[in-house]
């Protein structure tokens, strides 16, 4: 059975988020006008400066950095799925151990594909050929 939270207990929650957003608010108030009157106007300034600032990212963000990350995003996807493919399929070299008898049907196999791929390694299995 899955308990469910008391509406009690749950409002008496969000009463406290709420009384320690609201202690966090003015405290902070308390600690701006201090330091308003430490800095004789000063912090104003250094708030609006920091404002404009961060105006300015934002816009330089959308301007310049959106644009160029969807011009760079079939480049990313490229090269993550290249990275993907090599940790699926790494390469391994193996030894096929094969009789005179099955080399020779193998090859014969293969030449009956006729793909250029193939006839390489037809090619290099001739090379082994005894």
């Amino acid at each position: 059975m899955i308990a469910m939270p008391h509406p009690v207990a749950s409002f008496l929650w969000r009463s406290t988020i709420f009384w320690a957003v609201v202690l966090l608010i003015g405290l902070a108030a308390i600690a701006f006008a201090l330091l308003m009157l430490l800095t004789e106007g000063w912090l104003i300034s250094l708030v609006i400066t920091a404002a404009i600032l961060v105006v300015l990212a934002l816009f330089h963000y959308l301007v310049w950095g959106r644009s160029l990350l969807l011009e760079t995003r079939a480049e990313r996807r490229g090269v993550q799925a290249q990275r993907a493919m090599e940790q699926v399929i790494p390469e391994e070299q193996f030894t096929l151990i094969l009789s005179d008898r099955e080399r020779a049907e193998l090859i014969e196999y293969l030449r009956s594909a006729d793909k250029p791929s193939i006839r390489d390694i037809v090619e290099r299995l001739r090379a082994f050929t005894v």
